[in-house]
């Protein structure tokens, strides 16, 4: 397998867990942030946008300390 096949095949795995993931945290009521080690908030579920009032688009990505 080519390196582009692998890089391609990785990105699609990527692609299926993080919407496996999503789908999970969706389906559980309990709002839920996701961070990352240097404190990026990664993923959110509904019910925490819910809850804070947030819109996503202003949350993922920035530090907690930032919202």
């Amino acid at each position: 397998m080519s390196d582009i096949m692998k890089q391609k095949f990785n990105e699609k795995k990527k692609a299926r867990i993080y919407k496996k993931t999503d789908q999970i945290l969706n389906a559980i009521t309990t709002g839920i942030c996701v961070i990352s080690l240097d404190g990026r908030i990664t993923q959110i579920n509904d019910s925490f946008l819910r809850i804070h009032d947030f819109g996503e688009l202003n949350v993922i990505g920035k530090k907690c300390d930032e919202v």
